[in-house]
């Protein structure tokens, strides 16, 4: 078990402590478990059946998730928040044109993988498609196709970069994690003076990623899960109206 030290805007799916023991955590997980194994048994058929039909050679694999589970981490059960066992996902490919025996640690979105199947068809991308390319890192897997991945639920969002972490909720908490040094996310460092100027470049890049894609005038909601693009939204158009971009204004305040 994983518990952060300040888990904010989560306490619908917390985990009641007298109601978990460490059995039912075993359990919990041991069912998990049990269901990766059908997956992989299920994938294992599906290549002998290509393989039977002799296309497995000409066909493009991909294995990825939407999301994973907490499965107690962090006191939290079912899904639905930005730590690391629930946005870091496996993405596995095979295929014409991928190179086998490799890995790469770069960033990749699940939109990147729109202009790879665009491409695969020897079809012309739209322009306002937001993925990136991932085929570079076929040849350069050390290399990089984003600075970022963006995520967003409801009434949080979150902004990844390879050192960092930062998490909006609705109701104005904060998260900021130093993903290198704590990889297990259980130090919250937002509002820590020492980190203001990293906060105040993640809280940039939210503005810039989450409303420069808007392509249509929102409407200001009351309610709580529209509360944070409203407020982003205000500040992303003085920031424009100033002419500069929101990383190199005053530090929205959320």
């Amino acid at each position: 078990q994983r518990h952060s030290q300040n888990s904010l805007g989560n306490s619908m799916f917390r985990i009641d402590p007298s109601l978990a023991t460490p059995e039912q955590y075993r359990r919990w997980r041991a069912h998990y478990y049990a269901n990766i194994t059908l997956i992989d048994e299920g994938i294992g058929k599906m290549l002998q059946a290509l393989e039977a039909a002799g296309t497995l050679d000409d066909t493009l694999i991909i294995f990825t998730s939407d999301h994973g589970d907490a499965l107690g981490d962090h006191g939290l059960s079912y899904k639905g928040f930005f730590y690391d066992s629930m946005v870091h996902v496996p993405l596995i490919m095979r295929g014409p044109g991928v190179p086998t025996g490799q890995r790469s640690p770069a960033l990749v979105s699940t939109l990147d993988l729109v202009p790879l199947f665009y491409r695969v068809c020897d079809a012309e991308l739209p322009p306002t498609l937001q993925g990136e390319d991932i085929a570079p890192l076929f040849d350069n897997p050390t290399g990089s196709i984003r600075n970022a991945v963006f995520s967003e639920i409801q009434t949080r969002i979150m902004v990844l970069t390879k050192e960092h972490k930062y998490v909006h909720y609705a109701d104005g908490s904060t998260e900021l994690y130093d993903v290198v040094a704590d990889p297990h996310e259980l130090k919250n460092l937002a509002g820590d003076p020492q980190y203001r100027e990293i906060e105040h470049h993640l809280r940039g890049l939210l503005a810039e990623h989450w409303l420069g894609n808007l392509p249509y005038q929102s409407k200001v909601h009351s309610q709580p899960q529209y509360r944070v693009r409203a407020v982003l939204e205000r500040e992303y158009r003085a920031f424009r109206q100033a002419g500069g971009r929101p990383e190199d204004a005053p530090a929205p305040s959320f």
